[in-house]
C-alpha cells in the first residue's frame, strides 16, 4: 500500500480485508513464513 494515494490507504482496512479473505479461503502456513492460499468451493 506504499504506493497507493494516500486517500485510498484512508479508507482501505486491510485487517478487515485479511479476516474476510479467511471465510472463503483456507489460509495454510509455509515455510520460511510465508502462507498458501486455496480457495474453498
Amino acid at each position: 500500500m506504499d504506493g497507493w494515494p494516500e486517500e485510498a490507504q484512508r479508507y482501505f482496512n486491510w485487517e478487515a480485508w485479511t479476516r474476510d479473505l479467511k471465510f472463503e479461503y483456507t489460509v495454510a502456513d509455509a515455510p520460511d513464513g510465508g502462507v498458501f492460499i486455496y480457495r474453498s468451493l
